[in-house]
């Protein structure tokens, strides 16, 4: 199972439980094709088969998106946020950052690069933003970022990026776990020690980070709550309340391991 399939499963255990839990049934639809997904929604929605839709990690330019406010039906978006929707439920991804940034900056790292994502997605681009501007306020030397795909290969790119042009980081960022797992091979690849060289906080708490070498220090995103105040915002719609933005008020939290260490005398 892939980094984002399980993510994904964290969220969906969490959206079922909540819905049982309250007597309502679910039915997931896996957005394999973009167009048929939105098909197949529309017609269960004029069906009257359901009363209520949350939306996963919306992906920009999805058909259904763009559907969903002439359907009439009560929804809200999970986890990415759609701009003007007026009914996102996301949690704090500001605060991974700034909590990554932190613990480096008080180890004493200056250069510190942030391995990203895709433009265009909302978590991601938070997450750079918030990068960015910790970066500033803390005044370090330097703080690259580096857009990469959501997996091993785009990690080991990015990584290998860093590492080939501009100033030399002494510790990295990473968004996904599988990133963090190509960073490690390019890490490897350049004779380059974790923590001893390159110091790795990862923004994501899967039970692998515990089984690399070293352990990977990372930033829990509370996924589970996340999925719960989904279903409480979806259900308060269905009985009538106005659809609005949460922001889900658990923290991340950081989990120190031991890919992350001061950087080493005079780097």
């Amino acid at each position: 199972m892939t980094d984002l399939a399980k993510r994904k499963a964290i969220v969906i255990e969490a959206l079922t439980k909540a819905f049982n839990d309250r007597d309502f049934s679910v039915l997931l639809i896996e957005d394999v094709e973009p167009t048929a997904t939105e098909a197949m929604v529309v017609d269960l929605v004029r069906a009257g088969r359901i009363d209520a839709l949350v939306m996963a990690s919306a992906t920009p330019g999805h058909p259904l998106v763009a559907a969903l406010p002439d359907l009439l039906v009560p929804h809200v978006f999970l986890n990415r946020a759609v701009a003007g929707s007026g009914r996102n439920v996301v949690a704090r991804d500001a605060a991974t950052s700034e909590l990554a940034l932190d613990h480096l900056h008080a180890l004493g790292h200056r250069a510190v690069g942030l391995v990203s994502g895709p433009p265009g997605l909302s978590t991601i681009e938070t997450r750079a933003a918030s990068f960015a501007a910790r970066a500033a306020l803390l005044g370090l030397d330097a703080a690259p970022i580096v857009p990469a795909a959501l997996s091993e290969q785009g990690g080991a790119e990015a990584m290998r990026a860093l590492l080939d042009g501009g100033p030399p980081v002494t510790a990295v960022g990473v968004n996904l776990l599988s990133q963090a797992i190509g960073v490690l091979a390019t890490l490897w690849e350049a004779g380059l020690e974790v923590p001893g060289d390159v110091s790795i906080v990862c923004y994501d708490d899967l039970p692998l980070a515990d089984y690399l070498r070293p352990a990977l220090t990372r930033v829990r995103v509370p996924l589970a709550e996340l999925g719960a105040e989904g279903v409480d915002e979806a259900i308060a719609q269905v009985l009538g309340g106005p659809a609005r933005d949460v922001l889900l008020g658990v923290e991340p939290q950081l989990i120190v391991a031991g890919s992350t260490a001061p950087p080493r005398p005079g780097a």
